[in-house]
């Protein structure tokens, strides 16, 4: 029997060796995180004091107008027309006032919640496109194969 071996000729793995492999990947742990320059971290905390900085700007300054969102929601409903026209769809809805559009002799109160376009249902908001689908105003067009 040879030594540090077994009789089938292959090599033991020593425990001493096991250890060392543990060791080496721990240190190889400990060596990254020090390797991380102290520049980068500042770089990190200065992005995370922008962003910090630009959301508390972004509390205090005043909401959007009643106009403000009325011409945002009105951009966003004549592109929604425009892109539903090029694809063959006609959806006749009439703005009533800011914020709030006729279609089918029913009056809709639309609003704009994070980027998406929404209509006022019960005591919530829905995706418009979700709803026009759901109330049969806009039908998705089936695909001719």
């Amino acid at each position: 029997q040879r030594a540090g071996g077994s009789e089938s000729g292959t090599p033991a793995a020593s425990p001493r060796l096991a250890l060392t492999v543990r060791d080496t990947s721990r240190e190889a742990l400990e060596r990254r995180s020090r390797m991380e320059s102290p520049s980068s971290r500042t770089n990190s905390q200065g992005f995370r004091d922008q962003v910090l900085l630009h959301r508390m700007i972004r509390a205090m300054s005043p909401p959007p107008t009643p106009s403000q969102v009325g011409k945002l929601v009105d951009s966003m409903v004549q592109e929604l027309v425009r892109g539903l026209a090029e694809r063959g769809i006609n959806l006749p809805l009439k703005r009533i006032q800011p914020c709030a559009y006729g279609m089918a002799g029913k009056r809709y109160n639309l609003a704009v919640v994070g980027d998406r376009l929404v209509v006022k249902v019960g005591g919530g908001h829905v995706n418009f496109l979700e709803f026009l689908v759901r109330t049969h105003a806009l039908k998705p067009q089936k695909e001719v194969s």
